[in-house]
């Protein structure tokens, strides 16, 4: 019988290769290989465990000791748009003192502007677990461990995750990148990425339950990426991670302006969570875990536990089959939220035609009635003069002693203001007399007529 160990050969560190794989990853050092085999060559198989949900649904496998007994949970709700369910796997130890678990990802969004935070809580699609003030990786990372310890625990030591997140963080990155682009609504909006960081964070806890020591391991695959609307948000749709997260162009711009740079970024790199503080715009962090993992088990069996923890976590992996339906109900939502943005698009759109029209409608009504009012004063105005000018005219004839009479040619004529009654001739010839009127017959016998005021 021939046995043969599988090596890295850059560092020299086992390799657990799967069956048939013609490529693997380091876990020690990330050096990525190649795997070819010979005509009569075949692969050992590492002994995977899968992870089977009570549904009968594989969720996955890793490896993990011997007789460990191993389970696996889905609950299917939306702990956000970007995670259409929870995924939970166990693996426990035959005498149940070692307790190795894990929690699939969730991601949140914290908004810079409280106005537009505010507006997003108040619509009726908004997942509200999906809302959540950016908080630093490691304590993140402790929330979660002291959850599943069930006590107060006190950090002893820091180190990189041996995930895919811990080998090769830049690599993730670039993917997380590249899904954050794939995944933003483009609807007149230009969407700059301020930082963005994936990394494997793995801290061991002291903790005492029930009066007993225990050591707890936890690691997180920790993502995010801050980011602003590079159009200011003016009449915007949309300019999140994915479509999920940009409603805020929608409620005007909710970029912070650059604060003064006051100080460098350690190392060149500015701490995620952070960006703003070193001079960068931002509108939104986008944050949280790709994967959780924690291990908790009596100190005394520190050794076994660390061991099981560490070949869980650098071998797990995830049916294809159910990142299939995972990857494809995140399409769905991202595509609703298309639609949706596009139907706040034409609401805004409307809205302004709508402003528009009611600002002309506006000014014609205002051009109305200030026609309406200047026609009114003018006609005060004459009615005024007209007055003015009787009022005047009236004080004029009682000054002189007169009263106006108009003649048989239309054009007026003075009398005194003794004459009872005014008589005019067809030369223009007038008289004025005092108490009775001359007999109309005889008047018309001489060939005058009387005329009045």
């Amino acid at each position: 019988m021939e046995i043969k160990a599988y090596l890295c050969p850059q560092c020299g560190s086992s390799l657990n290769v799967e069956k048939d794989a013609t490529f693997a990853v380091c876990p020690h050092c990330g050096c990525k290989l190649h795997i070819s085999y010979g005509q009569n060559e075949k692969p050992k198989d590492p002994g995977k465990t899968a992870f089977i949900s009570p549904e009968g649904i594989n969720v996955g496998s890793a490896m993990v000791p011997d007789k460990y007994i191993t389970s696996a949970s889905i609950t299917q709700r939306w702990q956000s748009d970007h995670v259409p369910m929870i995924i939970g796997t166990s693996a426990v130890s035959p005498d149940g003192q070692v307790i190795i678990l894990s929690s699939s990802k969730e991601m949140y969004e914290d908004y810079q502007n409280a106005m537009v935070r505010n507006t997003l809580k108040s619509l009726p699609s908004t997942i509200q677990s999906g809302l959540r003030d950016f908080i630093e990786p490691h304590i993140y990372l402790y929330q979660y461990a002291s959850a599943v310890a069930g006590c107060r625990l006190t950090p002893v030591a820091n180190a990189t995750l041996p995930s895919e997140y811990g080998r090769n963080p830049q690599g993730a990155v670039g993917r997380h990148i590249a899904f954050f682009r794939s995944h933003t609504v483009n609807i007149n909006v230009r969407i700059e990425i301020a930082n963005a960081a994936c990394k494997g964070i793995m801290v061991r806890y002291r903790g005492n339950k029930n009066g007993k020591d225990i050591t707890v391991l936890g690691g997180v695959d920790f993502e995010g990426i801050e980011y602003y609307d590079a159009n200011n948000g003016l009449a915007q749709i949309n300019s999140m991670m994915n479509p999920f997260a940009a409603f805020g162009g929608l409620f005007g711009s909710s970029a912070n302006a650059p604060q003064q740079n006051r100080m460098q970024p350690p190392n060149g790199e500015i701490p995620f969570g952070h960006a703003k503080e070193y001079g960068k715009q931002v509108d939104c962090i986008q944050w949280g875990a790709a994967r959780f993992y924690a291990a908790v088990f009596p100190a005394e069996k520190e050794a076994e536990g660390m061991n099981a923890f560490l070949s869980f976590v650098t071998t797990f992996g995830y049916d294809n089959n159910l990142k299939t339906e995972y990857n494809r109900l995140v399409d769905e939502m991202y595509r609703n939220r298309v639609l949706e943005a596009q139907g706040y698009a034409a609401q805004a759109q409307q809205a302004r035609i709508n402003l528009m029209q009611s600002q002309q409608n506006l000014q014609r009504t205002l051009a109305q009635n200030s026609q309406q009012i200047s026609a009114g004063i003018m006609d005060s105005w004459d009615k005024k003069m007209a007055s003015d000018s009787r009022i005047s005219a009236n004080y004029s004839e009682a000054v002189r002693g007169v009263n106006t009479y108009t003649g048989l040619d239309g054009r007026p004529v003075e009398v005194s203001v003794a004459a009872d009654h005014v008589y005019q001739n067809q030369y223009g010839d007038t008289f004025g007399v005092s108490g009775n009127a001359i007999d109309p017959e005889l008047a018309n016998k001489i060939n005058w007529t009387e005329i009045g005021q």
